[in-house]
C-alpha cells in the first residue's frame, strides 16, 4: 500500500503570501507524519532556491518577523482574537501597528467559523474586555 504525500502550509507572510509548505506523509493533526520536503516561498510568492541547508537557515532567520503561523485563526470571542493579535505585535512576530493587525484578522481569522466583519469590532471589544476586567486581557495589559 502506497501512503499518499500530502501537503500543509504551516507559514504565511503578513501580507497573506504563503511562505512555507510542507510536504509530509501521515497524519499532521496526531503528530504521527514524517516531513519530505520544505518549500518556501518569498513575499511575491516566488519559489526560493537554496545552494545548501545553511543558506536556507539563514534566510528563515532574517524573515521570522514577517511570519505568522495560522494553525489557530478562528476564536470564540472577538476579544480573544484581539488579544492573540495584541500579543503577536507585543512579542514582535507581527511588525505592523495594532490597527493593521485587526485589519489583517478580519482577513484571516473567524469567530466561532464566521468572518470578522469590520477590524473596529475587534477593537472595540478589546477595549470593552478591559473595561469590564477580563482576566487574560489584564493580565497582558499590566505590566509585570
Amino acid at each position: 500500500m502506497k501512503i499518499k504525500i500530502k501537503r500543509k502550509t504551516t507559514e504565511y507572510y503578513v501580507n497573506g503570501q504563503k511562505k512555507m509548505v510542507i510536504e509530509y506523509r501521515g497524519d499532521w493533526k496526531s503528530g504521527e507524519f514524517t516531513v519530505k520536503k520544505h518549500y518556501d516561498y518569498d513575499e511575491s510568492g516566488n519559489l526560493m532556491k537554496f545552494k545548501n541547508q545553511f543558506e536556507r537557515l539563514d534566510f528563515l532567520d532574517k524573515n521570522y518577523k514577517k511570519v505568522i503561523n495560522l494553525e489557530t485563526k478562528d476564536f470564540s470571542d472577538l476579544w480573544r482574537c484581539a488579544l492573540a493579535i495584541n500579543k503577536l505585535i507585543k512579542s514582535g512576530d507581527l511588525n505592523f501597528s495594532v490597527d493593521d493587525g485587526y485589519k489583517w484578522a478580519t482577513k484571516y481569522c473567524t469567530i466561532d467559523n464566521k468572518p470578522i466583519k469590520d477590524f473596529k469590532l475587534l477593537k472595540e471589544s478589546y477595549e470593552n474586555a478591559i473595561k469590564m476586567k477580563i482576566d487574560k486581557v489584564l493580565k497582558f495589559e499590566t505590566p509585570q
